[in-house]
């Protein structure tokens, strides 16, 4: 504190032998830096944001976007048509915005995110360059998904065309190492079709995805493919729905059982169909030739040639012929329609039932008919009864599972058989509806005993946390004994026995540190002294000039 106040001191004194021009510059170079830094804070205490590389994006895939983002908590701008977000999170929010279906992949402006290239660089460069940046960018995509621990994408597109240059397809791979378990064919699926919408020319069935952890490669599968994975998906599905709908059908049955068997057709069929008419005959070309030849003789002249001027008329001989000829081309065809069909089959081929139902429910049943809720049927009266009910349930379930409709279908059977009821104890002699009852009771005890297991975890919780705060400030509250003034002095307790007689003698001795009393001018004389000390140390040229005047004051 002391070199502060010296420090500021000798720039004060400085300060005031300068000029007020001087004085005036400095001045306006401590607010000019002030202001600079004022400024720098401004910029540096706010975080900079960088645009959501998006072409093409609608108004209202926009707003999904903003709402997005503003629903999982992440930082983000509004710049016009743009979207700004942390520039170590621009990454991440796309991986996340593609992978719950909020963009699509192309939709994702890649050529933004690599850096701008050279005006000098050639276009073989700069291609490569985007492809680069493309899988780098797509790799760090797919890294951001929640299933996804590691990606790497390679594309192999040379991006030649022309005349006389092969049609080659560019094609990627894809190698993932997945988080929490092996990647499944669906997820595959969902990243060929995301890498080959971020390509041009690049189709799904041309990117091959590799699991790093489990050595499996998926390609994706065409339209009209079905795998056997696909065929146990249908099968348990259409199990799953004919099984509801039959026990909400046979809900009024107490404890009945429905299992359901279902055998869906899966092959797919493509038909092709030629329907031919008549035949058809119609001219395709005609030619004619028209040919004339004449054939003449010349006669030689009588004699010697006159000479004179008349001439004398010589006589010919010959023949003329002509000819015509002229030719058709005929062409037979077929007419007739050709259609296709493709029948992706998918539908159930047949369904079979079974029905296992209490005997407490015949029995209810017989003892509704006499009015009697103490009625006991004989074994005979009630086979008969099982038979007439069963044969009842049986019919009323075939319109359930009917597969009449479809061509190659088989009718499905329906099973339905009496069981008995093990588990409640023939002693209590209840009717089929308190057994129903107990079982509803029952499930309404246990429902209600998971709903309470929360409740009573959280109370004994409550509960051992309120004993244990309770133990600790009993703990907290004891009084500790604490030693005397006596012991804490250092005082020995007396002898109790007095009778030894004198061990030795104490010698006196002044005490290691004496007071000294200071009177007001040694104090004055101890600051004085302080100070000229401090003044030699900081200013001896000043120390000096003042110990010469006391010097001169003295003689």
């Amino acid at each position: 504190m002391q070199a502060l106040q010296d420090t500021l001191r000798t720039i004060a004194r400085q300060m005031r032998g300068m000029s007020p021009t001087g004085r005036l510059l400095i001045g306006s170079l401590a607010v000019i830096i002030a202001m600079s830094l004022f400024l720098v804070s401004l910029y540096a205490g706010q975080g900079r944001f960088v645009r959501l590389p998006m072409a093409s994006l609608a108004a209202q895939n926009r707003d999904d976007v903003v709402t997005y983002l503003t629903g999982r908590g992440i930082e983000h701008r509004i710049d016009g048509a743009d979207i700004l977000v942390p520039p170590d999170r621009q990454m991440e929010v796309l991986g996340q915005l593609t992978e719950n279906g909020v963009i699509r992949g192309d939709q994702v402006d890649y050529s933004a995110l690599f850096a701008e290239s050279s005006p000098f660089e050639s276009r073989a460069t700069s291609k490569d360059k985007a492809l680069h940046w493309k899988m780098k960018s797509l790799a760090a995509t797919l890294g951001a998904w929640d299933r996804i621990e590691q990606a790497t994408v390679l594309i192999s597109d040379d991006g030649q065309s022309g005349i006389g240059r092969a049609n080659i397809r560019p094609t990627a791979s894809v190698s993932v190492r997945p988080r929490g378990g092996a990647l499944s064919r669906e997820e595959a699926e969902q990243i060929a079709t995301y890498v080959a919408g971020a390509h041009a020319k690049l189709r799904p069935e041309d990117v091959t995805v590799s699991d790093t952890t489990t050595s499996r490669s998926y390609t994706p599968r065409n339209a009209d493919e079905l795998a056997g994975s696909d065929h146990l998906e249908l099968k348990v599905t259409y199990e799953e729905i004919t099984s509801a709908k039959i026990e909400r059908f046979l809900s009024y049955i107490p404890g009945v059982t429905v299992a359901v068997n279902a055998t869906p057709n899966t092959t797919r069929e493509q038909i092709e169909r030629h329907v031919l008419e008549d035949p058809k005959a119609a001219t395709i070309a005609e030619e004619t030739l028209n040919r004339t030849q004449t054939n003449t003789s010349t006669g030689g002249d009588p004699g010697v040639r006159p000479n004179t001027g008349v001439a004398v008329a010589s006589t010919r001989t010959g023949s003329q012929s002509s000819e015509e000829r002229s030719s058709s081309k005929l062409e037979n065809k077929f007419p007739g329609t050709v259609s296709q069909t493709f029948d992706p089959k998918g539908y159930v081929k047949q369904i079979n039932v079974s029905v296992n139902v209490p005997r407490s429910f015949f029995i209810d049943v017989f003892r509704q008919a006499q009015n009697d809720e103490a009625a006991q049927p004989d074994e005979a009266t009630l086979q008969t009864l099982i038979v007439r009910e069963t044969d009842r349930i049986r019919t009323s379930i075939l319109p359930l599972i009917d597969t009449a409709a479809i061509a190659d279908a088989v009718p499905g059977d329906v099973t339905v058989n009496m069981v008995p009821d093990f588990s409640i104890p023939s002693s209590l002699g209840g009717s089929g509806a308190d057994i129903g009852l107990m079982q509803s009771g029952g499930w309404i005890a246990s429902s209600g005993a998971e709903g309470l297991v929360k409740y009573v975890s959280l109370g004994s919780l409550a509960v051992v946390s309120l004993m244990m705060m309770f133990i600790m400030v009993r703990r907290a509250n004891v009084r500790e004994e604490l030693p005397t003034a006596a012991e804490l002095v250092g005082v020995p307790k007396a002898i109790e026995n007095t009778d030894t007689g004198l061990v030795g003698e104490a010698d006196e001795a002044a005490p290691p540190l004496e007071g000294k009393e200071l009177d007001e001018e040694s104090l004055q004389r101890l600051e004085m002294l302080e100070q000229i000390n401090s003044m030699v140390a900081s200013s001896p040229d000043e120390a000096a000039m003042l110990l010469g005047r006391w010097i001169r004051d003295d003689h």
